[in-house]
């Protein structure tokens, strides 16, 4: 009969076989219960959890640049989305959103906008709970260079 010799590491048992086994199983002789990693759960900002109506409606604007927001339940309601207009065709924006609840940011994104003939648009979904929306537009390759805005509303 053939010995076979086998080697513990850190990858696990290799057997002259080329078998490769995890190293909680590599004790030879032992039953050891081999488990699944736990995952890791992180919560996303930007994925809204609920669906908000839009049935209210705020805008603010100045130097070319419009922010409209739809909402429901106005005063710490629900934010729908956030709409902003450029009033020229640009490129290499993108609009910051932020909304706030009660002074606390509760929701940040960037979103690239869309040339309509002589202007520029840009669309959020919000989807959560504040009393104000903030939009700006930023150089799409430096989010601290601030183009146009903010335009805050307070609902």
């Amino acid at each position: 009969m053939k010995k076979v010799n086998y080697a513990i590491g850190a990858v696990g048992l290799v057997s002259g076989f080329g078998l490769v086994m995890p190293a909680t199983v590599a004790v030879a002789g032992t039953a050891v219960k081999v488990t699944k990693p736990h995952k890791k759960v992180s919560h996303i900002q930007n994925i809204p959890a609920l669906t908000c109506g839009g049935n209210h409606t705020r805008s603010a604007s100045a130097n070319r640049f419009a922010n409209i927001t739809l909402y429901s339940n106005g005063g710490g309601g629900c934010i729908n989305s956030v709409l902003g207009t450029l009033s020229i065709n640009s490129t290499g924006l993108q609009m910051r959103t932020r909304v706030y609840n009660h002074g606390t940011r509760v929701f940040e994104n960037f979103v690239h906008g869309s040339a309509l003939g002589p202007r520029t648009t840009f669309k959020t979904r919000v989807n959560v709970h504040g009393n104000q929306t903030c939009a700006a537009l930023v150089n799409s390759q430096n989010h601290a260079q601030v183009k146009y805005g903010p335009e805050c509303l307070t609902l």
